[in-house]
């Protein structure tokens, strides 16, 4: 039962895993720079953060294998339909056509409806290497190497919009709050965007290629939003500079 229960969370611990030691390895490689050459004598806090850090991608199964973990749990779970994976790809021509959920109450509907394209798109990406590999999409790294990262964006970012909205009442800094999902979803559909079309061109070739690419268009109309991240970032430095810690 234990072993049964572990391995229903097996695909979020592992993007879990990836994710959250590939933004601390960024954010502290980032702190190392502000330090300039002194950021590598052991003097300063940045050198030992740095090796810290950096085996955080190798330790509990190294970041490459949790990805192929990732895209094997997502085929295991659609083969043996424990998930609606199927249901959801048949449902994939209405995202097509533009219909969304109504997000409308919501301040961040723009980006909820954005993760619902992005969702598709991932799910389209899946289902085409899926038709033409099978169940050896698993000995497509590349591949499956793609549709991993896609399902780490749509999760990380399924979970902080769902987590800020659900803060935003209570918090103290409602609009820099926002404005940290407003650039995280903004930015990680463009990720995304790229992903994909990556994915289909490794996978397909000739006319079904051109029909994905025309596909991977119109998702991306969907997908990418007119946020101007330059001044939302500008925003939550000035709020973490006049604070001088972590706001939030």
């Amino acid at each position: 039962e234990v072993a049964n229960a572990i391995e229903k969370i097996a695909m979020e611990c592992s993007i879990s895993k990836v994710y959250g030691s590939e933004v601390m390895w960024r954010n502290t490689d980032d702190g190392l720079q502000v330090f300039g050459g002194y950021g590598y004598i052991e003097d300063y806090p940045l050198a030992q953060m740095v090796r810290d850090t950096r085996v955080d991608r190798i330790y509990e199964g190294t970041n490459e294998i949790n990805r192929l973990i990732i895209t094997g749990y997502l085929l295991k779970k659609t083969l043996l339909e424990e998930v609606p994976i199927r249901e959801k790809i048949k449902g994939i021509p209405d995202v097509l056509k533009g219909e969304f959920p109504n997000f409308a109450n919501s301040p961040l509907a723009a980006e909820k409806s954005a993760l619902e394209a992005a969702r598709a798109f991932t799910l389209y990406v899946f289902n085409e290497a899926l038709i033409r590999y099978g169940q050896d999409i698993l000995n497509k790294q590349q591949v499956g190497e793609v549709i991993s990262d896609m399902l780490i964006n749509l999760f990380v970012g399924q979970t902080a919009v769902a987590r800020i909205s659900q803060h935003l009442k209570e918090s103290s800094h409602p609009k820099e709050l926002l404005a940290v999902a407003k650039v995280l979803i903004a930015e990680m559909m463009i990720e995304m965007n790229a992903l994909g079309r990556k994915g289909l061109t490794g996978t397909l070739e000739g006319e079904n290629l051109q029909r994905a690419l025309a596909d991977a268009q119109t998702f991306a109309n969907y997908m990418l939003l007119p946020t101007n991240t330059f001044e939302l970032k500008n925003e939550i430095a000035d709020l973490v500079y006049r604070d001088g810690k972590y706001p939030f």
